[in-house]
């Protein structure tokens, strides 16, 4: 035994705490390495999560718009084909007729557009809110009027001298029915007014807040011109 340890080679203090250094140096290294790759992925995830998030908030934007210009255009075309031409006759009530439209209602996902919900912006969701709720409103007044004008056209002898060159007929109306289609006229030209107003002032606060949660994106505009969509809307 005494010979065999006389021929093992002598390590110092200072070589063992050498080797030591070493190896710790390069499990530090890698360490190091270790954490600033799984950072730069980390950070690279949540800047992925974060556009995606943008790009959700900005489509729910953008999908509101289009509801809200949806509403404004079938809301101008009734008022422009059917209200406009009798509403300043006194006789508006008799003089106008029954009108059909195809609309379909497309709603605003109020949910979406929670996250507008911010300091000077706090009103837009319950402007989005009333302002489809008038448009709903309008469209049962159109409906309620139709229904009574059909109604009292469909009596036996409500209808009476038919001009066999335009084929329009004179109505013959009870104090009774005058009195509904005026009061249902009216309604349905107020609600058609204030749904245009409620519409369009949600539409004018949807762009405001918009371009203050997104400055660098565009979004649609109220005079963006919009094709009519083909239906069989008009008077009857």
């Amino acid at each position: 035994p005494h010979l065999l340890c006389q021929h093992l080679p002598m390590i110092s203090c200072e070589s063992l705490l050498r080797g030591i250094a070493h190896l710790s140096g390069e499990a530090i290294a890698a360490t190091v390495g270790a954490f600033a790759g799984a950072g730069a992925a980390f950070a690279l995830q949540m800047v992925h999560e974060k556009r995606l998030k943008a790009d959700k908030e900005y489509a729910a934007i953008i999908n509101a718009q289009h509801s809200l210009l949806f509403m404004l255009k079938i809301l101008t075309g009734v008022q422009n084909q059917h209200l406009d031409a009798e509403k300043s006759h006194p006789d508006r009530h008799i003089r106008l007729t029954e009108f059909l439209t195809t609309e379909k209602h497309v709603g605003i996902d109020l949910a979406s557009l929670n996250f507008l919900f911010r300091p000077n912006m706090r009103e837009l969701i319950s402007r989005c809110f009333y302002a489809e709720r008038s448009f709903l409103n309008a469209f049962d007044s159109l409906r309620d009027r139709n229904a009574v004008w059909k109604a009292i056209r469909a009596r036996p002898g409500a209808v009476s001298e038919i001009s066999p060159k335009t084929g329009i007929g004179t109505l013959s109306l009870t104090n009774e029915e005058i009195r509904q289609l005026k009061s249902f006229t009216d309604q349905l030209y107020r609600s058609v007014e204030v749904a245009l107003s409620l519409c369009n002032d949600a539409f004018t606060d949807l762009r405001r807040c918009a371009k203050m949660a997104f400055p660098e994106r565009n979004f649609l505009k109220r005079d963006m011109v919009m094709k009519p969509v083909p239906n069989e809307s008009g008077p009857v």
